[in-house]
């Protein structure tokens, strides 16, 4: 259960969807009341959770419109950002179960298949 602020629920979503390129570099982001009916939220909470992507400059507004930054580099770091967050959550869960780095670290390597290794 996520029990983050809805809005910071809603601007983590579309932050993976840059981060992941479903939502590409350039791309226009729906209106904010369509992103409300689809996120079944008020139009303050996604105008909010837009904001906070305007802020990290990973949304950039044009005129009344919105779109994903064209900034490759900044999506570069970004990606390596979450990333590096992503593995330490891991291992800091792997942890809390009592494994030990190098351990969560084998167990994480044997998980991957060899073909996408």
């Amino acid at each position: 259960m996520d029990c983050r602020s809805f809005y910071l629920q809603i601007a983590g979503r579309i932050t993976a969807e840059i981060l992941s390129c479903q939502l590409r570099p350039g791309q226009q982001m729906q209106s904010i009341r369509r992103l409300s009916v689809q996120y079944r939220v008020n139009p303050h909470t996604v105008q909010r959770a837009m904001d906070k992507l305007k802020r990290e400059h990973l949304l950039e507004k044009c005129g009344q419109r919105l779109f994903i930054t064209s900034d490759r580099e900044l999506l570069r770091r970004s990606r390596q950002q979450e990333g590096a967050r992503l593995v330490g959550a891991f291992l800091e869960d792997m942890e809390s179960l009592g494994y030990t780095r190098t351990e969560a670290r084998q167990m994480a390597q044997q998980a991957v298949p060899p073909s996408r290794r």
